[in-house]
């Protein structure tokens, strides 16, 4: 449970840090804010499913099993610690998923989402759940990332969405 709390502190601190960050980018007129927003989404939503597998392992503790159909599940489920930070992980990871959108490029936000979270999520199996990672499994998450980071990189570079990002949305 202590590796619990720690992966709580550093996604809330990342999340938050990179929300701070991604405020002043905008004001700055940075164009690749939007790349602080998806990761700060991917770190929630990594978080999300965490809490999510957490909560779930607590009701079944308690009741010796979980049903979604339960009504006794599904209050055990919602009265739960793990569930308040599930929601606080879910309301901040669904606004800078809307700012990353908004501000940016999807062919940049997507990807790095997508990676930041399957990093958390790998990360707490390690640490929180205790789950053994062959080396294969490492090698095809090490190839996912370095393909995403070449996405991004590419569009980052090509420049392909000039027109949607200079487009004013009223």
């Amino acid at each position: 449970m202590a590796a619990l709390k720690w992966t709580t502190l550093f996604a809330m601190a990342s999340a938050l840090g990179l929300l701070v960050l991604g405020s002043r980018s905008i004001q700055s007129k940075n164009l690749n804010y939007e790349i602080l927003f998806a990761l700060c989404a991917g770190i929630c939503f990594g978080s999300v499913e965490t809490y999510l597998k957490t909560t779930t392992n607590l009701v079944v503790s308690e009741l010796g099993s979980f049903s979604v159909t339960s009504l006794d599940s599904v209050v055990a489920f919602i009265t739960a610690w793990p569930f308040l930070v599930l929601s606080l992980f879910s309301v901040v990871g669904f606004v800078s998923l809307q700012l990353a959108f908004s501000r940016g490029q999807v062919s940049v936000t997507v990807p790095l989402i997508a990676v930041t979270q399957r990093m958390i999520n790998m990360i707490s199996g390690y640490f929180v759940f205790g789950e053994a990672f062959p080396l294969v499994k490492i090698i095809g998450f090490l190839t996912i990332i370095v393909g995403a980071m070449i996405m991004i990189v590419s569009s980052l570079k090509s420049g392909g969405s000039e027109a949607v990002l200079s487009r004013k949305f009223s």
